[in-house]
């Protein structure tokens, strides 16, 4: 006998496959990630953020089985490379690594038209410090004496970061602090730029991140000053505070924190894998030997203590209104 089903009967069984096909193929589908991810780095080559970029996304890769590369975009104190993440699609294939409060500042002053606290971060991988330092020709050895020569005059001019960074104003800051007249101010495009300058002699001081110039500093390339935060760095234990010397801080400005970070609006469930995977690669045997021997910290921390650092970095615009910086 030929079973006959009711037009409703079929609707329904045909409703139902519908419905079995559908979830069959959410379920087929590849869990993220399967593709290329890019991390921007929106300053320079050879800075510190790219130092450490570099070999994250070599440990990332390992970690989820995918290619991690790094794209190096420059330009506006870090918000060329930053509104490209903006305008990017939060499906987690494209991050940023940047430093609160260095790319805060440069929001703040810029107003680039996206907001930096509306980024998801993921990761916080360091903690870095600007210093002061020379060319290793100059005769000075202390910071006393580099203030001395900045007073007679036998020094009248600095390197730094250009205008609508963190690293200006923490030059300003530090002008301030010590009571000189740093005179000329030498900008260039990142923390790399002003190495390669002092390297060249084309500045006889400058002010970059440790990360930057450690390696340079111990290989008595460059001669360090001073760090500019509350306390000496890891990197370079010898090296003293401005602190230490009797002047006043300038800790909120000189103290950065790095991190990874993603458009707004990633799902929970890629923000998740991705936290998880950063972390695991912040542990990559090969990376912390690289740190080790490289003395250049790793401090990691998770998505929670990223996005507080991103958020208390905007505490900095009181002390740029002091500046006059932004209204």
């Amino acid at each position: 006998m030929i079973k006959r089903y009711s037009l409703f009967t079929i609707l329904i069984l045909v409703s139902i496959s519908l419905i079995i096909f559908s979830t069959s193929a959410i379920f087929a589908q590849e869990k993220f990630p399967t593709k290329t991810i890019e991390i921007i780095v929106p300053f320079g080559a050879g800075g510190g953020t790219d130092i450490y970029i570099r070999q994250i996304a070599r440990a990332l890769s390992k970690v989820l089985g995918v290619n991690v590369i790094t794209t190096n975009m420059p330009g506006a104190g870090s918000m060329r490379g930053l509104g490209a993440l903006s305008g990017s699609t939060p499906d987690g294939y494209t991050l940023a690594a940047f430093n609160p409060p260095s790319s805060t500042m440069a929001q703040l002053v810029q107003k680039p038209g996206f907001d930096l606290s509306e980024f998801v971060a993921l990761v916080r991988y360091a903690r870095d410090s600007e210093m002061l330092c020379m060319h290793s020709d100059l005769p000075y050895e202390t910071l006393p004496e580099v203030i001395e020569a900045y007073k007679n005059g036998e020094i009248s001019m600095i390197g730094t970061q250009y205008e609508g960074t963190i690293a200006y104003v923490a030059a300003l800051r530090l002008e301030e602090s010590l009571g000189l007249d740093f005179g000329e101010f030498i900008t260039y495009g990142g923390g790399g730029e002003v190495q390669a300058a002092l390297m060249r002699k084309e500045v006889p001081v400058g002010t970059t991140t440790v990360t930057a110039v450690k390696e340079l500093v111990k290989d008595g390339v460059l001669k360090p000053i001073c760090v500019s935060t509350d306390e000496r760095h890891p990197s370079l234990p010898d090296v003293p505070s401005i602190i230490e010397f009797g002047y006043p801080s300038i800790d909120e400005v000189a103290n950065t924190a790095r991190i990874i970070a993603a458009p707004p609006k990633l799902p929970e469930e890629i923000k998740e894998i991705l936290e998880d995977a950063l972390l695991k690669a912040l542990e990559d045997e090969e990376l912390l030997k690289w740190s080790e021997e490289t003395e250049t910290p790793v401090n990691s921390a998770p998505a929670e203590v990223a996005q507080m650092e991103l958020e208390n970095s905007f505490k900095l615009e009181e002390v740029l209104k002091k500046l006059g910086l932004v209204d």
